[in-house]
């Protein structure tokens, strides 16, 4: 399997970022940190608004290769990271 490039590795450390922020808000509030869930609508913003990636059609090229190769999972709305 080939290496992931630039776009694609800005686009799973956002995932991976916005887990660990969700974790930590669950952790304050005094819940446990394995109930955090990323929308898939709140990653693919991120990506976009944070110009990481050019268009929504890129977002999807990236979405489907991460699918693709396991690193994720779509769960009706929620994103799963592997």
């Amino acid at each position: 399997m080939h290496r992931l490039g630039p776009i694609q590795l800005a686009c799973l450390k956002a995932l991976e970022n916005l887990y660990s922020e969700y974790q930590n808000n669950l952790i304050s509030g005094g819940y446990p940190p394995s109930g955090a869930r990323v929308t898939r609508k709140a990653w693919w913003e991120e990506c976009i608004y944070g110009e990481l990636v050019e268009n929504p059609s890129t977002m999807a090229r990236v979405e489907r290769s991460f699918i693709k190769r396991g690193l994720i999972r779509i769960d009706d709305l929620y994103v799963r990271l592997y």
